[in-house]
Formats: structure tokens, C-alpha cells, sequence
């Protein structure tokens, strides 16, 4: 191979890789539109911020009824939709 080829095959290696991490972050921050209630910590990581952060939005009322539901005493289920959309204003707007 010549130089010019070399340097062709390496910058294709090199996109294939980089299209590779962003379609696997893609199915990673994508909800599964199969489950409805997911937990806080899958909310925050769609989200990117921590379950922490999740946890003080829902105190300050960030997430409408409906959004949220008690699964015991002390732990939360989200609804997959609802959530998201709630907590991305919350986010949006402390931007």
C-alpha cells in the first residue's frame, strides 16, 4: 500500500470508531419506550446528572403527578416519558 492509501484506511478506522461511541452512547442515554417506570438512577443517567440530583428536583416539585409514583416507603419509580421531559426543563432552565 502506499502512503496515501495507508493514511486513507487510517482515517476511515479512525471514523468507523468515532461513529461506533456515538451510536453506543445513543443506546445508552435512549429510554426503553418498553418500560414505563424506570428507577432514579436510570432517570439521572438519561439525564447525566446524579440520582442525588434527581432525588432534590423531586422535593423542589420539579415532576407533575402522574410523572412519579411511590414504590415504599422511602423509593420512587419514574415514568419514563413524563419524567424526562419534566426533569430536561428543570435542567434547560438552570442553564
Amino acid at each position: 500500500m502506499t502512503d496515501a492509501t495507508e493514511l486513507r484506511v487510517e482515517r476511515l478506522i479512525a471514523e468507523v470508531q468515532n461513529l461506533t461511541a456515538t451510536v453506543q452512547q445513543l443506546v445508552d442515554t435512549t429510554p426503553q419506550r418498553t418500560k414505563t417506570w424506570i428507577e432514579p438512577s436510570e432517570l439521572a443517567k438519561l439525564l447525566g446528572v446524579s440520582s442525588r440530583t434527581i432525588a432534590r428536583y423531586r422535593t423542589q416539585g420539579a415532576f407533575r403527578e402522574g410523572s412519579l409514583r411511590k414504590r415504599n416507603k422511602q423509593a420512587y419509580q419514574y415514568h419514563s416519558i413524563y419524567a424526562l421531559a419534566d426533569a430536561q426543563l428543570v435542567v434547560e432552565n438552570a442553564q
